[in-house]
Formats: structure tokens, C-alpha cells, sequence
């Protein structure tokens, strides 16, 4: 997925102060390195499904278009955050597809409580590029709502994804270890979105991936705990 998107914003990316100094852009890597990269690692990824499960097997080139689908929204729409929450979402139903070769609620509830942290995430992460982006014509929720707006959604929707996590403990009976992350969660995204003091945009961002790390921690060892 990242390697399909260096490629098709090769040129967008060598025109944006932020991204300039990538790979392509400045000539560390050819687009012929990059595409044959991710050729290899298609082929090897279509080839591995084969032999874990037919449904997995089946649902590989779907997963593949959602993962490379992403790069190309920003072009036409300010949506563009939910198919990269998408994208990534899928990833729990995929592990679960590979262990138990069937869907489950449960890995759907992981999907979408992925999908809104992902896209409330990403509108904090386009704040970066809001004047570029513009300027460029490049689709995103911080250009169509402006900045203020566009951080007021990003916190609805990591209300809603912390409401998904509270009725996947609720449904799925998890206990008092999965109930404790919840509390962590539910603090740390209170702190970075209401009583955080500062205004930079850079601090948000750089507070945003620390707690994409502790979220990660604190939703695996609480669903863990489970099976201690």
C-alpha cells in the first residue's frame, strides 16, 4: 500500500515542502525499484492467501484494492479519510478470516472501531498540508471544513470509536482487563482533544502518533487479558 503510493504521488509529493525529501522525490529509489517492490510483494501476498483458507484466498484482491484504492481518493474526495480508516480497518477481519476462515461480529466491531480512530487520525495528520492541499486542488475534510470544523469531526468520531469499543466490551462480555484500557482510552483522547493546552499544529500531530502507540497497547492488552 505504501509502495502504490509513492508511486502515484510521486510527483504530488516532490511539490510538497513536507514530503520533498521522500524516496522518489529526491532520487533515492527509481519508479521501476518501487514498482517492481510491489509486484513481488502482490504476487507473494495473492500466493500466501492460497494456502491459508479459500474464503482469504478469494478476498485478497478486494483487500489489495482497498489498500491501494486509498492513495487515489484525495483526488476526488474529502471522504478520503474513511477509505483509508477503511483500508486499514479490515486488517482484524483479515486475521480472523486467516485463523478461523469465517466473518464475525467481532471482527466487523474491530473494523469499524478502527475505521474512526484511522480517520479521525488522518483529518488531525492533513492539517499539515490544508494550504497545499488547497492550492493543489487535493480533497480533505480540514479543506472542505477548515481547520476548527475539521478537528471538531475528528473528535466525533474518536467519541464514536471509543462507544464501539464500550458495546464490543458490553456484547462481547470482556472483563475487567478490557474495561481498564477502555478508561485509558477514553482519558487520553479527553486530554489530546479538550484539555490539551497547546495550539500548534505540529504538537498536535506529534501528540497524535505518541497516542496511536498507547491506544494500539492499550486496546491489545485489554482484549488479551481476556485469555490470561
Amino acid at each position: 500500500a505504501m509502495a502504490f503510493n509513492r508511486i502515484v504521488d510521486a510527483e504530488i509529493d516532490g511539490e510538497n515542502p513536507r514530503t520533498e525529501k521522500r524516496h522518489l522525490p529526491a532520487g533515492l529509489l527509481s519508479k521501476n525499484q518501487v514498482w517492481i517492490f510491489l509486484i513481488l510483494n502482490t504476487i507473494i501476498f495473492i500466493f500466501s492467501t492460497y494456502f491459508i483458507n479459500l474464503l482469504a484466498f478469494v478476498l485478497s484482491l478486494p483487500a489489495l484494492f482497498a489498500a491501494f484504492g486509498y492513495s487515489l481518493t484525495k483526488r476526488f474526495t474529502s471522504f478520503s479519510h474513511f477509505f483509508l480508516g477503511l483500508a486499514i480497518g479490515i486488517s482484524p477481519v483479515g486475521a480472523w478470516i486467516a485463523v478461523r476462515g469465517e466473518f464475525s461480529w467481532q471482527a466487523l466491531s474491530l473494523c469499524l472501531i478502527l475505521l474512526l480512530w484511522i480517520a479521525g487520525f488522518d483529518i488531525i495528520y492533513a492539517t499539515q498540508d490544508h494550504a497545499f492541499d488547497k492550492k493543489k486542488g487535493l480533497h480533505s475534510m480540514v479543506v472542505r471544513l477548515g481547520l476548527k470544523k475539521a478537528l471538531l469531526l475528528s473528535a466525533l468520531l474518536h467519541a464514536l470509536m471509543w462507544l464501539a469499543m464500550l458495546g464490543l466490551g458490553f456484547w462481547g462480555k470482556l472483563g475487567f482487563g478490557y474495561q481498564v484500557s477502555l478508561a485509558i482510552i477514553g482519558a487520553l483522547l479527553l486530554f489530546l482533544h479538550v484539555f490539551r493546552r497547546s495550539n500548534s499544529l505540529d504538537s498536535m500531530n506529534q501528540d497524535f502518533f505518541l497516542a496511536n502507540i498507547a491506544v494500539s497497547f492499550c486496546v491489545f492488552f485489554g482484549i488479551g487479558s481476556q485469555f490470561i
